[in-house]
């Protein structure tokens, strides 16, 4: 693989549909739940329960948002 076919920061990644993970807090049904996708390389997918892909992380900016929401 070379340089040109990664993805950039203004490529929105392919997620596996079978690979997103929700907290089993939100139930069977979904409700307003948050669903995360490790399933591209070096991304991380970040949606609500409903299907609509709302962030996009490189994994170290992934673990710089964590730790800051985390405190």
């Amino acid at each position: 693989m070379n340089n040109n076919s990664r993805n950039t920061d203004n490529t929105t990644p392919t997620y596996t549909e079978r690979a997103w993970l929700r907290a089993r807090r939100c139930g069977p049904n979904g409700g307003n739940c948050v669903e995360l996708n490790y399933s591209h390389r070096g991304r991380v997918g970040v949606r609500d329960s409903k299907g609509k892909l709302i962030l996009n992380f490189r994994r170290r900016g992934w673990i710089t948002f964590l730790a800051q929401v985390t405190g």
